[in-house]
């Protein structure tokens, strides 16, 4: 199967600014008419957060943010990235001169769907400040502006409905190995993390902070690693430490100690723990498979396999992973790069469904993966073609609900398919089992005398629901 590997994607933002004024913040939560305990500050409100955010990367502006919020709500889906402009340059169009009504409006029109959004707040690609390039993102003028940035929109909106709690901080705009970015080593970007948390914390001290995000895929282990030391020196401060990865199948490692895909986020978890940060959890703000054969990319039945596999194998692997934003909802074109569960605006307009938007789907809504947590892995290993991934997992209200997942991985090896395989499952004292396949069909299963039942194991996941007893 062919790989290909990804470093870091721009957020694509298509508000128009008609007009600049200067404003007070105000509190949007009591503009809408939400309830008295959502117009608080949030600084009174004590934040809760699922145990894994599941996510996504929507398309931003081009006049399909409806069909997006109605989707999301399909898909089971709360947590987005995207879907409003956070851009720094479109809100604060000069000096303390902002911009909020194009941003106050998409807020409010995810609190009417119910959902919340992941903050993304990057600097400008080009290295000065938005409104004078001659301040670049070096000097300390350009340091204490972002630190007002963050402040300035943590505060507008940390009591919105809309508000996640969460806010992505991107240091450098794009990954410190992409030599066509300047001003990205590690002493320019962690006074841009360190500011930005600063200026949130001011805001808004229950609001989590993921900092660095950049990508595992984009630079050499060694570069990875000489980068951290340095940034690790300097003493950034996040809350939950940001990554991005991308194309590597979930069960691939692509050589010892790599820190890229799935399997390599054990390696970043050792790297964090052994220079002082063993109480930071992981975060993956960006990851996904490029789609489509034609683009060096996956065929879609691996496309989906993939993107569930993704939020299965990572929730085995102890990393203290907080959630995962899928990259990506759909894209403009199918040319260069595609990451889509759903098809390009070129190909169908409004975009349509592929086999990955339904596996999504199937894993949130049919099988509500989420509710569970992991207990142990039967059988399969990294690289390993057999034996099959059989991981048991058990609700998080009720243990004895459990919940087996079952599939046989891609081999590395060019050419070579996955291997099927019966894998029995022992249920007892339960004497049926509720089986769900990948794209969401379900059938009753009936065990044996012993309690057992067999299934075949495919490259594609299958569920196995059973209630093993009514104790809870």
């Amino acid at each position: 199967m062919a790989v290909r590997l990804r470093g870091a994607a721009i957020l694509g933002c298509f508000t128009t600014v008609v007009a600049f004024t200067r404003i007070e913040p105000v509190d949007a939560g009591r503009r809408l008419g939400f309830p008295a305990s959502l117009q608080r500050p949030a600084d009174l409100l004590a934040r809760t957060f699922p145990e894994f955010i599941p996510a996504l990367r929507a398309y931003g502006g081009g006049g399909y943010d409806q069909f997006q919020r109605n989707d999301l709500k399909k898909l089971g889906l709360v947590y987005v990235q995207g879907l409003v402009d956070l851009t720094w340059g479109n809100l604060e169009r000069g000096d303390n001169v902002w911009k909020w009504s194009a941003t106050d409006e998409s807020m409010n029109k995810l609190a009417r769907k119910g959902l919340k959004v992941i903050a993304f707040i990057i600097c400008p690609k080009s290295p000065g400040l938005p409104w004078d390039e001659t301040i670049e993102r070096d000097d300390p003028r350009f340091v204490a502006q972002y630190e007002e940035f963050a402040y300035e929109l943590t505060k507008r909106y940390q009591g919105h409905p809309a508000w996640s709690g969460i806010v992505a901080v991107w240091g450098g705009s794009a990954d410190v190995w992409d030599q066509d970015y300047p001003l990205t080593d590690p002493e320019v970007v962690v006074p841009l993390i360190n500011a930005a948390y600063d200026g949130i914390k001011r805001a808004d001290p229950t609001t989590i902070v993921a900092g660095f995000n950049f990508a595992t895929t984009a630079g050499s282990k060694g570069d990875w690693e000489l980068f951290h030391r340095r940034a690790f020196a300097l003493s950034p401060k996040f809350d939950w430490y940001g990554a991005q990865t991308h194309g590597i199948p979930a069960t691939w490692l692509l050589e010892q100690g790599s820190y890229s895909g799935v399997q390599g986020l054990v390696n970043v978890r050792r790297f964090l723990d052994a220079h002082g940060y063993a109480d930071k959890p992981i975060w993956l703000n960006e990851g996904g498979f490029l789609f489509g054969e034609d683009l060096g990319g996956m065929p879609e039945q691996a496309h989906a396999e993939q993107t569930a596999e993704t939020f299965i194998v990572s929730r085995t692997l102890d990393l203290d992973l907080k959630g995962w934003v899928f990259f990506e909802y759909f894209g403009k074109e199918h040319v260069g790069e595609d990451f889509g569960i759903m098809t390009t605006l070129d190909q169908a307009s409004p975009p349509r469904p592929r086999l990955s938007w339904t596996a999504y789907k199937t894993l949130n809504r049919t099988v509500r993966f989420f509710d569970y947590r992991f207990e142990t892995k039967i059988s399969g290993r990294a690289n390993q073609a057999t034996p099959p991934f059989v991981l048991r997992f058990a609700h998080r209200t009720n243990s004895s609900s459990k919940l087996w997942v079952v599939f046989s991985p891609r081999p590395r090896q060019k050419g070579q398919e996955p291997v099927p395989q019966a894998v029995t499952i022992n249920i007892a004292p339960a004497t049926r089992a509720t089986q769900v396949t990948m794209l969401g069909s379900t059938s009753t299963i009936q065990a044996d005398a012993s309690g057992n039942i067999t299934i075949q194991s495919t490259s594609a996941p299958a569920y196995v629901k059973a209630v093993l007893s009514s104790v809870r």
